[in-house]
Parts: C-alpha cells; structure tokens; sequence
C-alpha cells in the first residue's frame, strides 16, 4: 500500500485543497466589479455597475462625475464657453458672465480684458484693432466721418458718444455745449439706467442710447441722488428739497427741514438717509422722512454705507460720522480738511476723499491718511471692486486706485467734476462744471453730448 491508512489519505487531500484555494484566490473572475474599483479618489466605494464586458462605472462624490474610469470635478461654466472651476473645463475663467471674455479669446479694442491675461486693449500685444481713439461729442467732425474711430462697433450717430442731450420733446442743447447746467451727481442701476442731478433742477436721464432732460418740478439746485431699483430714486438739494422717482415722474416728498441737503444713500428701500447743512441726518422709514440726531454741526457732505447697521458720512472739517444700527457717533478722522465723498467695498474696505487731495482709508479700525499725489480737491468716489476705485476733482482731476497705489488718469478736461459712479468697470460716468459728462469704457475717459 502506498498509504499506511486512511486517515493519511484525508489529510494529503486536505492539504492539496488548501493549496489549491490558496494559490486561486487573487484570479480575476472576469468581473470588472470584483475586485471593487470604486476606491479611487472622490468615487464612492461599493457602487461599481458594469457597463460592458470589461467596462464600468462609479458613483462619485458631490461635484465630481464620472469620465474615463476615473471621477474628474464638474466644470462649474455659467456661459457656456467651456472655461470655469473644474476638471473638465479647458480653463480657468476671468469672467464667468460672458461667453466672449475666456483664455481663448482673442483681445480686442473694447475696454475690456477679453483674453484674460489681466491686459486690456492696447497694453495687450495679441490686441487687433487697439487704437484707442476717440468719437464725439456729437459736435466734433468725427460724428459725420462714416468711420468708427473708437472701435466700439458704433458710427457717427449711431455711436452713444455723438448722441446730444433733449428734452422729452425732442428740444436739444446745441450752446452752450454741451447743456448749461452744473452737474453734481450721478447714480444709476444698470448700463441702460443712468441718472443725473444738478443746478436748476437739472434732472437727466441716461436709457443706454442718448441723454435726456426730464421734467423735475423744481429749480432748487440738486445736489444728490440715489435708488433703490429704476422705479424707486431719491434726489435731495437745496432748502431741504426730496423729489421721488416713482418709475413714471418726479414728484416732492415733504422733508420736514430747510436746511440744504447734499448726500443720500439707503440699504434697502424703507431704510434712507440724507445729510446736509448744519449736521442735517433724515431717515425714511418707507412712509416718512424724520430727523436724527447727529451730535454735530458740522456741514455734512456725503453719505455711504454697507448695511442698516453700518453707514458712514462725512463733512466739515475732517467730520467723519458712524451709525451701528443704534446712533450716529463721532469718529476720528485724523485730518481737518473738508471730506465731500465716501464710498467702500466692505466694513473693513472705505474710502473718503476731500480737499487738498485728502484720501481717508478705514481698514475696519483706523481711518489713515493714504498718499494721493495731489493738492487739488478731491470730491467724488466710487469703484467696482477693491481693486478698481476712482476719484474725482477739480481741474478735470481723475485718480484711480489699482489696488496698490493712486495714480492720476488723464481726463482731457479743466472743469470741476463733482460726482462719479459706475455700473462696472467698463462703464463709469462722472459728471461736473458746464454740464460736463465724461464716460470711461475701459481704456479713456471721453466727453459725451
């Protein structure tokens, strides 16, 4: 016998079965599933499903999808030019808004970053068509040279530059030019839906084609404005006049003071202030305007704010006033110069300007002075972002802050300018002396009728 018993035989079994089941157990089954490939990054283990003979495919995680056996993120593209946050995107966008500004743009004259290598139009070498020339005002030759000077895609008159400024009866002003009255502010809500106040009762209405006079009711000089929608614009001025756009006419709304009003802004439409003469602070609750107290005297010039529970205005000698939700208190400014404009980005972000190029900066608790480079007197403020601020003066003064440092922008004007605002970066107005009217669309700032 080759085996002495059976209980030998049993075991050699035993064992050769054990080495066989030892030496198999890694042999793929021809499943894809088995083992489980659903263990890599951002895929979700145990849900593998397969999709052909040697094919499957993964559950991933929350902003990941599954692409070439692997979760790759979700390309997050908002205008469909295929550039955005994601894995799957072509690149990273600069403006996620529009189709045509991504990296594979090609740079054009159009006041804007199209190719998004962070130069505009001309300082940009792969530009095409850069000669940043200018048309208008509508009295200048260039408005009737059948030729798009300024490579906006307008001609002559049908170029927003060369348009003049009439009234709703198609009244235009022609002398002087180009309309007579002192302009001091501008607000608006859109690119479409600009206004303008100012002397006499000037009020103007900018619709995204031309500018026109609208009737305001009054003659007392205007001095500030400010909305909430294209339906819902305050203006303030002299002798404590409030006019209130209702999306259909200027009409008045009592104020209950005679002192002169200057500023006026809101946070929501029930919740408005102004300020002015003699340390003037009114509020409008959504029914009615009301004096505040503002423990100063101090001649009040401007007004700006980030919520109802933080608002800022400025005036008279270096006076720089704060409201918390609760009273308006003095803060220290740290100058004695008049302050007539305030504008910021977020509490910790403010800019205030004033005269002998005086600029104020609140970094949330301090106000420090920031050099400007300038003696002239600094009256509007405005920005799009912490990055792109602009202040304007007199003598045609224009200084834009880049994020880093203020530098003066040529304006092609002496007159004074006494307000600027925006609707982006590529769309700013500012406003002034001799009914001036300046737009910047990204690259010069130039006249417009």
């Amino acid at each position: 016998m080759i085996f002495g018993n059976s209980l030998n035989l049993r075991t050699l079994l035993l064992g050769f079965f054990l080495f066989v089941s030892a030496c198999c157990s890694n042999v793929q089954t021809g499943d894809p599933c088995d083992p489980d490939p659903c263990t890599t990054t951002h895929a979700i283990s145990g849900t593998c499903v397969q999709s052909g003979a040697s094919d499957f495919r993964c559950d991933c995680e929350s902003g990941y999808e599954w692409s070439q056996n692997h979760c790759a993120g979700v390309c997050d593209d908002e205008d469909g030019d295929e550039y955005g946050d994601g894995d799957t995107c072509l690149g990273q966008d600069c403006d996620d808004g529009n189709p045509d500004v991504h990296p594979g743009a090609q740079e054009i004259s159009n006041g804007v970053d199209d190719d998004c290598d962070g130069l505009t139009d001309s300082e940009d070498s792969d530009c095409t068509n850069c000669l940043l020339f200018s048309e208008g005002p509508y009295y200048d030759p260039r408005c009737s040279n059948a030729i798009d000077d300024d490579f906006d895609g307008a001609t002559d008159g049908k170029d927003t530059d060369c348009v003049p400024i009439c009234s709703t009866d198609n009244w235009c002003w022609y002398n002087p030019l180009p309309q007579e009255h002192i302009l001091e502010a501008v607000w608006g809500t859109s690119s479409s839906d600009f206004w303008e106040v100012g002397e006499n009762g000037t009020i103007l209405h900018w619709d995204g084609t031309g500018w026109m006079q609208v009737a305001s009711g009054t003659t007392e000089w205007l001095s500030g404005i400010w909305g909430v929608s294209s339906s819902d614009v305050w203006a303030v001025g002299n002798d404590g006049t409030i006019l209130h756009w209702d999306g259909v006419a200027w009409l008045p709304v009592a104020s209950g003071t005679t002192d002169s009003l200057v500023g006026i802004w809101g946070s929501t439409f029930s919740d408005v202030w102004a300020v002015g003469e003699d340390g003037s602070i009114l509020h409008w609750d959504g029914v009615a305007w009301s004096q505040f107290e503002s423990r100063t005297n101090d001649y009040l010039r401007s007004i700006w704010g980030i919520s109802s529970t933080d608002a800022w205005a400025v005036g008279e000698d270096g006076s720089i006033l704060h409201w918390d939700g609760v009273v308006w208190s003095q803060v220290e400014s740290g100058t004695t110069e008049w302050l007539s404009g305030i504008w910021g980005v977020s509490s910790s972000d403010v800019w205030a300007v004033g005269n002998d190029g005086t600029i104020l900066h609140w970094d949330g608790a301090v106000w420090s002075q920031v050099e400007s480079g300038t003696t002239e007197h600094l009256v509007g403020i405005w920005g799009s972002t912490s990055s792109d601020v602009w202040a304007v003066g007199w003598t045609g003064t224009f200084f834009h802050w880049d994020g880093q440092t203020w530098s003066q922008v040529e304006s092609g004007t002496n007159e004074y300018l006494s307000g600027i605002w925006g609707s982006a970066s590529s769309d700013v107005w500012a406003v002034g002396w001799s009914g001036i009217i300046l737009h910047w669309g990204g690259a010069v700032w130039s006249q417009v009728s």
